[in-house]
Parts: C-alpha cells; sequence; structure tokens
C-alpha cells in the first residue's frame, strides 16, 4: 500500500471484480446446498474463516448476502433457536439486501456480507461473552450496518 498525494492510504490494483447488476443477472438459487470450496472460489474455507473471500465466491457462484448470511445464522443455530421460519428469514436477507446502494462500489451487499462475516469470525473467537440473542443482535447489526446510506 502506498500514500496519495492528498494523504489517503491506496490499495493495489485488484482484478475487476462483477458489479451487483452483472451478479444479479445470473441465473442461480443463492439458497442451493454448495459445498465450501465452491462457494469460497475453490478454497476449502467458508464465512466463519479469516480466510474467506467474499468477493471471489461471489464472482465463482454468485454467493452473495443472502446466502452467506444464511448459512451464519442457521450454522450457529440462531434460525432454529429463535423459531424463525426458514422463508420469512430469507425474505429478511433479501429485504436487507435491497436497502444497499448499487451505484456505491464499496458500500454494497458484499460489504455487508464481508462484515458480517467478519464479525463471525470475531464472536467465534470469544465463544463465551455472547448469549445467543446477543449474537442475533450482533449479527442483524453487522448485516445493515451501512443499509440505506447512500440512497
Amino acid at each position: 500500500r502506498g500514500q496519495t498525494a492528498d494523504g489517503h492510504v491506496s490499495s493495489p490494483p485488484r482484478s475487476r471484480r462483477l458489479s451487483d447488476f452483472e451478479r444479479s443477472r445470473a441465473p442461480r438459487d443463492i439458497f442451493a446446498a454448495m459445498s465450501a470450496s465452491e462457494r469460497s472460489g475453490g478454497a476449502s474455507v467458508g464465512p466463519d474463516a479469516w480466510e474467506y473471500d467474499v468477493l471471489a465466491a461471489a464472482e465463482s457462484g454468485g454467493y452473495g448476502l443472502k446466502g452467506i448470511a444464511f448459512e451464519i445464522f442457521h450454522g450457529e443455530g440462531l434460525v432454529d433457536a429463535f423459531a424463525i421460519p426458514h422463508a420469512r428469514f430469507k425474505s429478511l436477507l433479501a429485504r436487507i439486501e435491497l436497502l444497499y446502494s448499487v451505484e456505491n462500489p464499496y458500500h454494497c451487499a458484499l460489504h455487508a456480507a464481508d462484515v458480517l462475516s467478519a464479525t463471525h469470525c470475531l464472536r467465534k473467537a470469544l465463544p463465551d461473552v455472547f448469549s445467543a440473542v446477543e449474537t442475533l443482535a450482533l449479527y442483524l447489526a453487522a448485516l445493515g450496518h451501512d443499509a440505506g446510506h447512500f440512497r
């Protein structure tokens, strides 16, 4: 990383990522069963590992906010613990995704999925700190932290 003339930290150039629009045009069932390898673009990690690359997973199989969030919430037992009907929860995730801007390349739905994945990793590092309801609140906050900011 370098520093620009105006003092901002610059990142190294990245390969071209698919836009939200391009991903939305690809036919897929985001809740279809996929292996961790397929979701992570070939790596054997899922959204509960620091090495998980949300953008690469989305580009390789269209696995975005809804799929990652469902896997994390379901994997932690939150959906079942709070008796949340799967169809309603998936509908909630779809609504949250719609609240993110497709025009903003950073604060988009994949950013929310990335923040959720990182939050999940941090929470797992502190296994005895959060109750189930606190974990549910933490994860919902991670999902919605930038929703609607840029509309």
